[in-house]
């Protein structure tokens, strides 16, 4: 692993696509899409398909297992979901908090950015108190 480069590839689908799959079919999804990104990024960069390290995705069964949620994107501000619904930093657990686009209604760089910031004003005013 020297001279290894760290390298993410975030991409998006329907989640219509993955939504009626039994687990066979959803493997087998996940194995195509993951062989079509690493075609592009081998042409795209110029490399071989044995530089690679390392490589893994998920797909929306993997957010829901663990975020239970099937998407990125944290929670959209709406008539239905209007914002001072959105939950706070705190949890009930001591020393876990949420952060990102668990707790801050915007997606991208700037949802998690704006969360993170969101998060630690929210602590120095709790230390503060």
């Amino acid at each position: 692993m020297e001279n290894s480069q760290p390298f993410t590839v975030s991409t998006h689908t329907p989640i219509k696509l993955w939504a009626n799959l039994d687990e066979e079919e959803v493997k087998k999804l996940k194995v195509e899409l993951e062989r079509k990104i690493i075609k592009i990024i081998i042409k795209r960069f110029e490399i071989k398909e044995s530089d690679f390290v390392e490589v893994f995705s998920a797909t929306p069964h993997t957010f829901k297992r663990y975020v239970h949620r099937v998407s990125l994107g944290g929670f959209s501000a709406s008539v239905d979901t209007p914002f001072w619904s959105i939950p706070n930093n705190f949890t009930p657990f001591n020393g876990m908090y949420l952060a990102c686009d668990h707790a801050f209604a915007g997606q991208g760089f700037m949802g998690i950015a704006l969360g993170c910031l969101n998060l630690y004003y929210s602590l120095n005013r709790k230390a503060k108190d």
